[in-house]
């Protein structure tokens, strides 16, 4: 017949731990991205959407240039 062993203090101890770390880590870095968001927000930096209309333009002349030949 086998023993059940019993739980460990030590490791029930250590699990906790990791609980609470993974927990602080998940609140810090979902902080952290809000943060970034906000600020890219509030400056303005919008990069990539003023450039759209230029991608848009170059892609569909480069289309033409396909058919074209």
């Amino acid at each position: 017949m086998e023993t059940v062993p019993r739980a460990n203090p030590d490791l029930d101890q250590a699990f906790s731990l990791i609980r609470s770390k993974s927990s602080l880590d998940l609140r810090v870095g979902s902080f952290t991205t809000g943060n970034i968001q906000w600020r890219i927000l509030s400056t303005g930096n919008r990069e990539r959407l003023t450039e759209l209309p230029t991608v848009i333009h170059v892609i569909a002349n480069l289309e033409f240039y396909r058919l074209a030949n």
